[in-house]
Parts: structure tokens; C-alpha cells; sequence
């Protein structure tokens, strides 16, 4: 979902379509009208960075039972991680708000949607097939689909996962118990088939 870049130069440049043509209409007989593809140039100067060195003692670390340098650096490394996904999530105004309306609730595209375990599906659903209705199910495809949940939103979709794991649960030891009665009925003659 994102176009992550690394580089050790100052200025990175590259490009992206600035305008795309239209599928066209064409008659039998008659010439061919080419259509262009326009490419906007853009680059980035990178001229911040961000950084978390840190100073260990070889000495302390060698004989430190606790910390190896692997723990740092993975810790180092989370925090990192930790700071770019704030920076990203900062940005979120540039994104493109679904609100009430967009699930089939109502109201408008920026009326915040209050997040339930009756709505958690629908919230889903409506967000696919505004991406359908926008012509990108290609690009959600290959490219995926992401979402930012609160963590008390991320609670209703663990529970709605979990209830889903259940029933498919539930289904499967159904189907299991029902085939070895159909083994016991038929004296093994007779073979239940399932998949889940």
C-alpha cells in the first residue's frame, strides 16, 4: 500500500501519470485516434532524517547477562517503526474519508461512524465496494486494502473473527460426527466429503 523507497542519495526523482486516457469509441472504416499518457516528474529532497543512536560499552555488554546488542537493535528498530507509523498516520487528513453514508447508514461521507459489533461487517463491506464503485478492485487486487482501527474498533473485529473461527469450528465437528455415524450406519461403505 505504500511506495517505500531507500536511498542514500539527497534527491530521488520520479514520476507518475498525470493523466490517463479514456477507453474510445472506435468505427469500422475510419482511422485509429492515438490517445497520449502524460507523466508528472516529481522528486523529494531528503534534507531531515531521524536517528536513535546510541552509545554501548562492549565491556557492560559482554558481561551484561540480560541485554545482547541484538535487543537493542531490535528494540531500536520498533521504535523506528513506531515513529514512522505516527508520521504516516499524521497525514491522514490527505486520505480519503468514508463516513455513515459510505457503510449504507446514512447521514454524510464525513460523518464519523461509531464502530459496534453490529456493524463491524458492514463497515468492511461498505469500504470494498466504495473501492469497487471507484474502479479500483484491479488495485486492491494486487496492491491490498488497509485499515487503521482504534484499539476499541480493533476489539469488535477481533470478536467478529473470532466468532466466525467458532461456527466454522462448530460446522467442522458437525460434519465429523455426522461422518462417523453415516461409517457406523453404512458399515464404512459410505464416505462423508467436506471442505472449509
Amino acid at each position: 500500500m505504500c511506495d517505500v523507497t531507500v536511498s542514500n542519495t539527497r534527491v530521488i526523482s520520479s514520476s507518475y501519470f498525470g493523466t490517463f486516457p479514456s477507453v474510445t469509441t472506435v468505427s469500422r472504416g475510419t482511422g485509429l485516434v492515438m490517445n497520449t499518457i502524460s507523466q508528472t516528474a516529481e522528486t523529494m529532497t531528503i534534507s531531515t532524517g531521524r536517528d536513535l543512536g546510541v552509545y554501548v560499552d562492549l565491556g557492560d555488554l559482554a558481561q551484561s547477562p540480560w541485554t545482547t546488542g541484538a535487543e537493542i537493535f531490535d528494540r531500536i528498530g520498533a521504535l523506528l517503526n513506531e515513529y514512522v507509523e505516527g508520521a504516516v498516520l499524521a497525514r491522514h487528513e490527505s486520505w480519503t474519508d468514508f463516513g455513515t453514508l459510505s457503510i449504507g447508514g446514512g447521514g454524510a461521507a464525513t460523518d464519523p461512524i461509531t464502530v459496534s459489533a453490529s456493524n463491524i461487517d458492514d463497515i468492511i463491506r461498505g469500504v470494498k465496494r466504495e473501492v469497487r464503485e471507484n474502479n479500483g478492485q484491479s488495485m486492491m487486487n494486487e496492491r491490498g486494502i488497509g485499515f487503521v482501527w482504534r484499539a476499541a474498533d480493533f476489539e469488535y473485529l477481533e470478536a467478529f473473527v473470532q466468532a466466525w473461527n467458532k461456527i466454522v469450528g462448530l460446522g467442522k465437528s458437525l460434519l465429523i460426527d455426522l461422518e462417523a455415524l453415516l461409517q457406523r450406519a453404512t458399515g464404512g461403505k459410505q464416505a462423508l466429503c467436506f471442505a472449509a
